[in-house]
């Protein structure tokens, strides 16, 4: 099952967003060192947006640079603020704290 969840999270139905607080020299080290990371070609990153999650800027700037409606979309984060901050918004969220628990929400919010 946990194979297929995570096919599904990367399969090209869905459109993937990258929302990141990095500077360049930790992206190039999240592409060498995490290829998945490579899929997602749409990405906002703190250090060129300048600004950081969870200011509603660094989000309202994604809203608008990819036309992101909200309410159709998830947004997942380790951090509680950030989460705070997207669900403000009007996203939908997964409090990222295991892999396991987000593949269950996940499959959740996809039946």
């Amino acid at each position: 099952m946990k194979n297929f969840l995570e096919n599904k999270l990367l399969d090209s139905s869905y459109r993937l967003y990258m929302l990141s607080n990095v500077d360049s020299s930790h992206i190039n080290f999240i592409n060498n060192n995490f290829p998945y990371v490579r899929n997602i070609k749409k990405r906002v990153l703190s250090y060129k947006a300048k600004s950081v999650k969870p200011d509603k800027k660094i989000f309202k700037h994604t809203i608008d640079k990819f036309r992101i409606n909200p309410d159709e979309s998830l947004f997942v984060d380790d951090l509680k603020n950030n989460i705070l901050a997207a669900k403000a918004l009007g996203f939908n969220t997964i409090h990222y704290t295991s892999h396991n628990r987000f593949l269950r929400e996940f499959k959740k919010l996809t039946k």
